[in-house]
């Protein structure tokens, strides 16, 4: 008897991040911040939600964050489809024949999209310019005075 091994099977938006993490890897760019924002910036400004069930964001410290996203990082970490090294990240040769199954416009959309922006200085100022309502307002400390 022969026994069969179960086969992993990755949802659209979870292609998407791995090919996200590619695109931002080979630019020398792929923290989780960068990744977030572009993720962001995909929902918005590219519609991906027309394409694949995308990620839900919402206001927080650093702009809009989705925790499915970080999710499904640790789930591609734990199944070995991308490795983190000095807050980097990269895909492995097992997320190979994944990225290569998204479609033309998928890839055209992620890489003109982690084109776009050089630096994490520019991605936030005009994430948090033209996305305001997802900034958390951090509320100041104050200092009593005598």
């Amino acid at each position: 008897m022969l026994l069969q091994t179960k086969r992993e099977i990755l949802t659209y938006k979870q292609r998407v991040l791995l090919a996200l993490i590619d695109t931002l890897s080979l630019q020398g760019r792929s923290s989780k911040f960068q990744i977030e924002k572009n993720l962001f910036l995909l929902k918005k400004e590219e519609d991906m939600d027309n394409y694949v069930k995308f990620y839900n964001f919402y206001p927080y410290n650093y702009g809009p964050f989705s925790n499915m996203s970080y999710f499904d990082i640790n789930i591609l970490i734990s199944k070995g489809y991308i490795l983190e090294e000095k807050k980097q990240f990269k895909v492995t040769e097992k997320a190979i024949k994944y990225l290569h199954s998204l479609n033309q416009l998928l890839q055209d959309k992620i890489r003109k999209t982690s084109s776009r922006f050089t630096s994490d200085n520019e991605i936030k100022e005009y994430v948090y310019e033209k996305y305001p309502e997802y900034q958390k307002i951090i509320p100041q400390k104050f200092s009593a005075s005598v």
